[in-house]
């Protein structure tokens, strides 16, 4: 199969499996932000629940002690034996009189006490109804602050609101109460809930039950009440209705129905609703730092059941630092994890299958150019055997020609085996460090520099060596065998490229660079263009056409050279600063 063919479905098969692996990532993200997201929903009504009961217990006694107060505590002054009915001028003389507790204070987180009479008259325990009884309270009591500023605040009362309006809300609101006490009355809901609103919804009915409970607990004892008219001690008994809160604007009320002596009359409180919203922020602050508390201005509570029992208010959390979704979590660490080990596993395979391809290439290149390489000297040898075989040669110069060209021929083919099987035991096992000798440079070149002037003698070209004495007796620690197989090979490629050259010298330097030596091969042959040094070392570089074109070979000597250094802990390079012909630099290291 062509590579181009091999690729295209590595790249199809890659791609697909990237798109399942990216549809995988971005599925399971998105539930794990849901996840996470749910979680910080579950955190902020778990934290908005305790601000609730926290609201609820600041604002509980203001409550439960306003459902508690007798009706008698709405007349400024009153006569206990008279029943609850405030003092007319012309009784003041006569009766024992008694000022209201709320006569000379104002409660805390209340603007003003109130009550509308039958005849639809506003009134107020801070204000004395007459002249008479303003004086006595004065006097007496001490109230002038008091009832001056009830004066300011009654009349701004007034302007809030007409009595009839919120008398027919509180009429309506006390026959409705007992309807609301399933367990998600007031809540408005259409269709299933969620469980989370179940739950807020079990939450605030709880906290309603709480609030009513104590208000009955504390409410005026009727029985008693009922005991005392029947001893005489009162003269009429009050039948107060429940506390209920109302909203009107954006003022906030306390108010119940009341009968007395039959009559029905309204009683209750305006709260000081900013006062009451900065308690119940201050109180929460730690749980909620950015939440709001908003007015619930419908008759019938609508929301998430994060209302509150004791009054029409409802919490809105807002955001909590620290419970926002988190950018990482061991579920996106697992799945970047795994998508970088798919990347990498990608990766991997594909140097692999190039690696693969690569070696296939060089496998073709190889039989195509050690065919052609064998095939030359092999027709050459047999030529040559038949000749003389036959006789034809008569001469013995000619003889002794053909002997020595099959010799050379024979010589090529020794070393392109050698070369061959030299290759595959460095592919295929470590050198071995123990073949290696301590020895100077000039001893070194000793060993082979008769073998290597030879062969350049055989293409008609010197060797000359430019060894600097300090150099030359340097020691190195080197295969000796290996280094000589590198140098003839390199002066074997000076020999068959630069023979034809107008100056036949091959420059053997060497020269000490620290804790190495370096080596180098000169020719002043027609060099090596560009585009071919890139794939000088690759083994089986070069095709049978270009065997064909160019000088004998199968382009595995230079890469068996560079195997052999690095295997003695050397290397070896193209030589950029030669500009003259070709050259390479062989480091060893020192010993």
């Amino acid at each position: 199969m062509k590579p181009w063919r091999v690729w295209l479905i590595f790249a199809v098969s890659f791609g697909l499996l990237l798109w399942a692996a990216r549809w995988i990532h971005s599925t399971v993200l998105e539930l794990d932000q849901a996840q996470a997201e749910l979680r910080r929903q579950e955190r902020v009504q778990e934290l908005a629940l305790q601000a609730l009961w926290r609201m609820e217990y600041a604002v509980e006694q203001l409550v439960v002690q306003e459902a508690a107060r007798p009706a008698y505590h709405y007349y400024a002054l009153y006569a206990p034996e008279r029943g609850f009915t405030d003092l007319s001028r012309s009784d003041t003389g006569r009766a024992l009189v008694e000022a209201s507790p709320l006569l000379t204070r104002f409660v805390p987180y209340t603007i003003l006490h109130f009550s509308v009479q039958p005849d639809g008259t506003l009134s107020s325990p801070h204000v004395p109804k007459s002249i008479e009884l303003r004086a006595l309270a004065e006097s007496r009591f001490g109230a002038s602050e008091v009832i001056a500023e009830g004066e300011r605040r009654l009349d701004k009362l007034r302007t809030l609101f007409k009595q009839e309006s919120l008398s027919r809300v509180i009429v309506k609101e006390e026959l409705t109460l007992a309807a609301d006490t399933g367990p998600a009355a007031g809540t408005g809901l259409t269709g299933a809930p969620s469980a989370t609103l179940l739950s807020n919804l079990r939450e605030f009915q709880s906290r309603r039950r709480h609030v009513h409970d104590a208000q009955l607990a504390a409410r005026w004892d009727r029985e008693a009440s009922q005991q005392l008219e029947a001893a005489g001690v009162l003269a009429a008994a009050a039948e107060e209705g429940t506390m209920r809160p109302y909203w009107c604007g954006s003022s906030l009320f306390l108010a119940r129905p009341v009968m007395i002596s039959g009559e029905p009359t309204v009683q209750g409180c305006w709260l000081d609703w900013p006062a009451i919203r900065e308690r119940f922020l201050s109180g929460i602050e730690d749980l909620l730092p950015s939440a709001e508390v908003v007015p619930v201005l419908s008759a019938r509570n609508e929301g998430e059941g994060l209302e509150l029992a004791s009054l029409p208010v409802r919490l809105i959390p807002g955001e909590v630092a620290g419970l926002a979704p988190q950018g990482t979590s061991p579920v996106r660490f697992s799945l970047y994890l795994a998508l970088g080990s798919l990347l990498v596993a990608a990766a991997a395979a594909a140097v692999l299958l190039r690696g693969v391809l690569l070696l296939s290439e060089r496998r073709g290149a190889f039989v195509s150019a050690v065919t052609h390489e064998l095939r030359t000297p092999l027709t050459t040898l047999n030529m040559y055997a038949e000749l003389l075989q036959d006789g034809r040669i008569k001469t013995e110069e000619k003889k002794a020609l053909y002997l020595e060209t099959m010799r050379k021929e024979a010589g090529r083919l020794g070393r392109l085996v050698e070369n061959v099987l030299a290759f595959s035991r460095l592919e295929n096992a470590r050198p071995a460090a123990e073949r290696r000798e301590v020895l100077t440079v000039n001893a070194l070149l000793a060993r082979f520099r008769e073998r290597v002037a030879e062969r350049a003698a055989l293409a008609g070209m010197t060797v000359e060596e430019e060894l600097p004495a300090e150099a030359g007796e340097r020691p190195i620690r080197a295969d000796v065998d290996a280094v000589e197989q590198i140098f003839f090979n390199l002066v074997d490629n000076a020999c068959k490229y630069a023979a034809r050259s107008d100056d036949r010298r091959i420059l053997v330097q060497a020269a000490a660079a620290g804790r190495k030596v370096v080596f180098r091969v000169r020719d002043f042959g027609p060099g090596i263009p560009p585009a071919e040094r890139r794939r000088l070392f690759r083994p089986f570089s070069k095709s049978a056409r270009e065997a064909a074109r160019t000088q004998p070979g199968v382009g595995l000597g230079l890469a068996l050279c560079r195997r052999l250094a690095r295997g003695m802990g050397g290397d070896l390079t193209f030589d950029r600063e030669w500009t003259r012909g070709a050259g390479f630099t062989l480091r060893l290291p020192g010993a």
